[in-house]
C-alpha cells in the first residue's frame, strides 16, 4: 500500500499522500459531537469516497492498491513514523465501533453500517419500517446479508409473536427461499403486519443471523373523497349572516377529526319558507366506486334536532338521469345536540 492516509483535519477529511493534502471533504467534523465517517477504497472503479453521516461528502478518482503482505500495516488514530522521518501524529478524539470490510460498501450498506447493523443481517426493508398505506398485493424485499445463502421470512399480526418465532412456527411463511423478495399473497385491508427475515449462511456452518422485526400497515378499504371533487346542491338553504349551504356537508365545516360541533353555522339547513320535499345532491368529478356515506344529522340547539329525518330516500346514478334506490335506508338517526358528535348513520354502498 502506498504512503497514503485519510486524515481528519481542521479543513475537513481528506486524502493525504507524500505530505500533500488534496480533495478534502466538504464538511468539517464538529467538536464534541459523534459523527459517522465511512472511507471507501473502491478497487473495481478506481475511486476513493468519504461518507459523512451516511452521505457522500467527497469523491475522487485514484489508482487503489491493496494490502498484499503481513508487513503492510494499517493504523487508526495515528500516522506511523516507523522510519523516524518526523513526529508521529495522533488523532485528538474518540473512536467507537471501528469496522473493516473486505469490499467497497454500497450506499445501502453504508446506511446499515451507520445504523449498527451486522453485515450478516438483512437490512433496508421494502416496504420501509412502519410505513402505512401499503398495497394489499405488496412484494416484500430487503438487502440480503453479506454471506446469505437462504432466507427465512416470518409474517404475523403481533410483534412479540414474530420476534420470538422459530423454524417450527406457522409464522414462517417463507422457509429457505433463494431470492431476497417474497410475496405474502393478498393481505387484509387496514391491518398492521410484522415481518422478519433471518439470513442463513451457506454450508458447512449454516449460521443464522436473526433479523429485526419490521412493520407496515395495509391500505384502508376506502378513502374519503376530497370535497374539491364534489359539487353539493340542494332544494334550498337558509342564508342569514352566514350561509348554511349544502357545501357545509362536505367541506369539513365544524369537524374535529370525525366529530362535529353543535354550531349551526357549520351545517346545512333548508330555507324555512321552502315548500315540498327537501333534497341534497352530490355530483362527483368522475365515477367512483363507493363504499359508504357517513351522516352527521342536524346538531343544532333547536327543537328541529329532535325530529331527525324520518322519511329518507337515497338514490345513486352514473349518468344523472337514471336513478337506483339504495334499499333498507329510510331514517337518519337523531343527533346528540352536543359537541363532539360522532356520525350515527351510515349509508352502505358496498362498492357500487
Amino acid at each position: 500500500m502506498p504512503t497514503d492516509v485519510l486524515a481528519f483535519t481542521t479543513r475537513g477529511i481528506g486524502h493525504v499522500g507524500d505530505d500533500v493534502e488534496d480533495s478534502p471533504s466538504n464538511s468539517v467534523p464538529p467538536l464534541n459531537e459523534w459523527i459517522h465517517i465511512t472511507c471507501i477504497y473502491d478497487n473495481e472503479n478506481n475511486k476513493k469516497l468519504i461518507y459523512f453521516d451516511g452521505e457522500v461528502d467527497a469523491e475522487w478518482d485514484t489508482n487503489v492498491e491493496t494490502l498484499t503482505a503481513a508487513t503492510q500495516n494499517l493504523y487508526i488514530g495515528a500516522i506511523s513514523n516507523a522510519a523516524n522521518t518526523g513526529p508521529e501524529q495522533f488523532f485528538s478524539g474518540s473512536l467507537d465501533d471501528v469496522r473493516f470490510y473486505n469490499h467497497a460498501l454500497s450506499y445501502d450498506e453504508v446506511q446499515s453500517a451507520m445504523a449498527g447493523v451486522s453485515p450478516g443481517v438483512a437490512s433496508t426493508p421494502s416496504p420501509a419500517d412502519e410505513v402505512t398505506d401499503v398495497s394489499r398485493d405488496v412484494i416484500l424485499s430487503w438487502t440480503p446479508g453479506q454471506f446469505a445463502d437462504k432466507h427465512n421470512v416470518y409474517l404475523g399480526n403481533s410483534f412479540d409473536d414474530v420476534n420470538s418465532a422459530d423454524t417450527g412456527s406457522p409464522l414462517l411463511v417463507g422457509p429457505g427461499i433463494d431470492d431476497s423478495t417474497f410475496s405474502p399473497g393478498r393481505l387484509d385491508f387496514n391491518q398492521t403486519y410484522y415481518w422478519r427475515v433471518d439470513e442463513v449462511n451457506a454450508p458447512p456452518d449454516n449460521t443464522v443471523f436473526k433479523g429485526d422485526v419490521w412493520s407496515f400497515k395495509v391500505e384502508p378499504i376506502a378513502y374519503p373523497i376530497p370535497y374539491s371533487s364534489i359539487t353539493a346542491t340542494a332544494s334550498s338553504y337558509a342564508e342569514d349572516e352566514i350561509s348554511q349551504s349544502p357545501r357545509n356537508t362536505i367541506n369539513n365545516s365544524g369537524m374535529t377529526g370525525d366529530l362535529h360541533s353543535k354550531n349551526i353555522d357549520f351545517m346545512w339547513l333548508t330555507d324555512p319558507d321552502a315548500t315540498g320535499p327537501a333534497w341534497i345532491q352530490y355530483e362527483f368529478d368522475k365515477l367512483y366506486k363507493l363504499q359508504e356515506m357517513m351522516v352527521w344529522n342536524y346538531n343544532g340547539p333547536s327543537a328541529l334536532r329532535l325530529s331527525g329525518l324520518k322519511d329518507v330516500t337515497v338514490e345513486y346514478s352514473t349518468d344523472g338521469t337514471n336513478w337506483t334506490l339504495i334499499p333498507d335506508v329510510s331514517e337518519f338517526a337523531v343527533a346528540t345536540g352536543k359537541d363532539n358528535y360522532a356520525s350515527n348513520t351510515t349509508v352502505p354502498f358496498s362498492g357500487l
